[in-house]
């Protein structure tokens, strides 16, 4: 033992009455006592530590360690442990790499101590190339919560690799899940409609344990009826329905990304509100403009074909606010109420027109048309009159 080293000498005494010497020049350790007593009597414990000690357990274990390792690598082994990786479509792969491997070496995987058959389902999310192997579990969810293992053997032996997608496990995988996704986020951009102002961020993919916080001037903004947050597909968003002066200022969306967070803010004041609070407006004038605008909304057939001498009967169903006026027409000119023609509105939802006895002049193009502040419509028809007489005159004329 190397004693130019600094050496720890414990000695367990019982009194002050002892003392003692260690001559590094010789290696002699002496203990002194004042006197010999009964109490004396026992073993004597010298308890030596050389600073090395540690050292070598610790040069035993890696030698040990290297031992195994080598023993293991004779066979078909691991290169790379089963790890994880998420890629940028937002898909999670279970992946590893093998090394020594033959034609006959067989590659098992399991989930929760069950053998992936080839038969199964799971067996198509399963890949090898190039000494990797790779299980594509795709968007992830907690049914794929579990313990993943993968056993590779042959008469050389055998090695395995497992990793737990639980607890820790599941919550790393989702955390850089939310990693990709908060970065994949565009820049928050603007959109008006008929109700309001929409701002919004689209992602490649979204996970709905994913959190997302929208603030308004650094100030933390709260659902109601006006101003509403949500996700539809891949797109974040938040409504500000009839926005007002007091909706102006910056905005701030926040995606949880496993640590922190990742922000995206949009100044909506300026230009940008005067451009976004124009289009609103002019979309919602629309909007009303066409709720309300005058319409033919049934009631009227294509073409109607009648015979000559018979009462021609129709009513089509309007719609308007305000209440439409209505007109008919014939081959592009408009018809008169009187004794040829009957035209009726009533209740401001049906307007008829009756021909007592049709005649074969009668026939041609009609249209109902209807008109209010916002807009014009026409419900067209073909009305054909016909002789029977005539018809079969002319199918004999035909024979002969």
């Amino acid at each position: 033992m190397a004693f130019h080293k600094l050496i720890r000498l414990a000695l367990f005494i019982r009194f002050q009455k002892y003392t003692m010497n260690f001559d590094k020049s010789t290696g002699i350790i002496e203990m002194y006592m004042d006197s010999l007593e009964v109490i004396d009597e026992g073993t004597f414990t010298f308890n030596l530590v050389d600073g090395k000690a540690k050292e070598f357990r610790e040069l035993q274990k890696k030698s040990e360690f290297e031992r195994a390792e080598w023993v293991r690598k004779q066979g078909p082994h691991f290169v790379e442990y089963l790890g994880f990786t998420v890629t940028k479509e937002c898909n999670v792969l279970l992946k590893c790499k093998i090394g020594n491997v033959k034609t006959e070496t067989e590659v098992t995987w399991s989930k929760d101590n069950i053998e992936i058959a080839e038969d199964d389902d799971d067996a198509k999310k399963i890949e090898r190339k190039d000494g990797e192997l790779t299980f594509n579990i795709g968007k992830i969810s907690k049914a794929d919560a579990g313990i993943y293992q993968v056993v590779l053997r042959d008469d050389r032996g055998k090695d395995k690799s497992i990793f737990h997608l639980t607890d820790a496990g599941y919550q790393a995988v989702m955390n850089e899940l939310f990693r990709v996704i908060a970065n994949s986020s565009t820049e928050l951009k603007i959109v008006s409609t008929e109700h309001g102002i929409v701002l919004y961020s689209e992602v490649t993919y979204y996970n709905e344990e994913q959190r997302v916080g929208w603030l308004h001037k650094d100030t933390k903004l709260s659902a109601s009826e006006r101003v509403k947050s949500g996700v539809t597909g891949e797109q974040l968003w938040l409504k500000i329905n009839e926005p007002t002066e007091k909706d102006k200022g910056k905005y701030s969306m926040d995606i949880f990304d496993g640590k922190d967070g990742v922000k995206r803010a949009f100044d909506l004041t300026g230009k940008a509100w005067e451009e976004a609070f124009e289009e609103f407006q002019r979309l919602k004038a629309a909007a009303i403009a066409e709720r309300n605008r005058a319409r033919v909304v049934g009631g009227l057939p294509d073409v109607v074909a009648i015979q000559e001498g018979k009462s021609l009967n129709l009513t089509g169903n309007v719609w308007g606010e305000p209440a439409p006026e209505v007109s008919w027409t014939k081959n592009d000119k408009e018809l008169v109420s009187g004794e040829r023609y009957t035209l009726k509105f009533e209740h401001g939802k049906f307007a008829s027109i009756t021909i007592a006895s049709v005649t074969t002049t009668d026939s041609g193009k009609y249209a109902l048309l209807v008109k209010n502040k916002y807009g014009t419509e026409a419900g067209k028809f073909t009305v054909s009159v016909y002789n029977p007489e005539e018809e079969e005159e002319n199918k004999e004329g035909k024979k002969g």
